[in-house]
């Protein structure tokens, strides 16, 4: 938990725009040991080294379903929330409008990446 406030003081303090969230950050060091095996999804797998939170027993968080499992239940975006969809997590950076959020995750496109999206397809929000 204090991992996901400090990073939000980070982003936050960081001056990050949204002109800035279309740039694409490739994290070779995920894509080759992860995705470089069979096209594995990594998005879980870079949320894990992001916050700090790791896979236990009965909880494999390189699938993003499983993030369903972490922390606590919360009723919807906000700064520094989990956001987690079928096959996808992002971590809400802030609320840019309704249904919709900057936020950062890895896999996005093949790359870590800022950037507005919708809530639509969003199944839990986790804090």
């Amino acid at each position: 938990m204090r991992v996901l406030v400090l990073f939000l003081g980070v982003i936050l303090g960081s001056g990050v725009q949204p002109a800035e969230a279309s740039r694409h950050h490739h994290w070779h060091r995920y894509t080759k040991s992860v995705h470089g095996h069979g096209g594995i999804p990594w998005c879980g797998r870079w949320m894990q080294g992001h916050t700090g939170i790791r896979s236990r027993p009965g909880v494999n968080l390189d699938r993003a379903i499983e993030w369903l499992k972490v922390g606590v239940r919360v009723f919807g975006p906000a700064p520094g929330v989990i956001g987690v969809q079928a096959h996808h997590v992002y971590q809400v950076i802030r609320v840019t409008g309704r249904g919709r959020v900057l936020a950062i995750s890895g896999n996005d496109g093949n790359a870590v990446r800022v950037r507005e999206r919708s809530t639509s397809n969003t199944i839990g929000w986790r804090m």
